[in-house]
């Protein structure tokens, strides 16, 4: 806290420049961006409610303004220029497509629930005004931005971390101009659609990863992938697996052995 480090350092300038000394100047850029855009996302969300007065603010959002805007007003106005550019069209669409994570499809882009922070303010202000609509989802694995209309969609894998190709098992969608919102239920179908290339939703720091991706490749290799129209449900997929003769344990694929 403040007090142990100006016990330990003397004054804050010090200690900043020790910090300075003990991290990458590129690695310190890089966090210090990423905290200005935090502050972006924070102040365009807040623009629904009354947005906090300065003083109201916390001391450490205080500083982080200071240091990476001229004024709060400043970082108000290009919080809220993020906020109603959102209702231009091709926004949302072309931070999709410049987006580095995620899973991207012709219509849409899917990404996990805890890659969220590491997108575009874009993206992270569009979900925002979405759950601040309907509330936050607490069921959602993946956020479906839709890159051919103003929604997006909460899909719900509770097997997401444990099975290789997990099953939907519900979707909410929210339309972001009318705000009109639909629910689905894939619970009870026998044939529900399922996930292939996990390690797409996620960023590499995702426990698992590693499996997932090690998992996409031994079903490159054999051509399991190939037919993306025939393997998007559970029946298409387990149809597959029996015609190139092989099962999936845990993450690996093995040969079905003869009886």
């Amino acid at each position: 806290n403040e007090q142990e480090l100006l016990s330990e350092f003397g004054n804050f300038r010090r200690a900043f420049g020790v910090v300075l000394q003990a991290t990458d100047e590129a690695e310190w850029d890089a966090i210090a961006y990423r905290r200005s855009l935090d502050i972006q996302v924070y102040l365009a969300l807040t623009h629904f409610d009354k947005r906090p007065a300065w003083q109201k603010l916390a001391p450490e959002m205080r500083h982080d303004i200071k240091a990476f805007f001229s004024s709060y007003e400043e970082a108000c106005q290009v919080a809220d220029q993020k906020l109603f550019g959102l209702g231009k069209p091709g926004v949302i669409q072309t931070a999709c497509e410049k987006s580095k994570i995620g899973k991207h499809t012709r219509g849409a882009l899917y990404v996990h629930v805890s890659a969220l922070a590491a997108l575009d303010p874009v993206l992270r202000i569009c979900e925002g005004c979405a759950s601040r609509t309907i509330g936050r989802i607490d069921e959602a694995t993946l956020i479906k931005y839709h890159t051919d209309k103003p929604q997006i969609s909460y899909l719900s894998y509770p097997e997401f971390d444990t099975d290789p190709h997990p099953a939907l098992k519900a979707s909410i969608g929210i339309d972001l101009k009318t705000l009109f919102v639909t629910h689905r239920d894939y619970e009870t179908r026998a044939n529900p659609p399922i996930l292939h290339r996990k390690e797409t939703f996620v960023t590499s720091n995702y426990p698992g990863y590693e499996e997932f991706a090690k998992l996409t490749q031994q079903e490159q290799e054999l051509g399991l992938l190939n037919s993306k129209s025939d393997i998007g449900t559970r029946e298409g997929w387990e149809k597959c697996l029996a015609a190139h003769r092989v099962e999936i344990r845990g993450h690996q694929v093995y040969p079905i052995e003869e009886s």
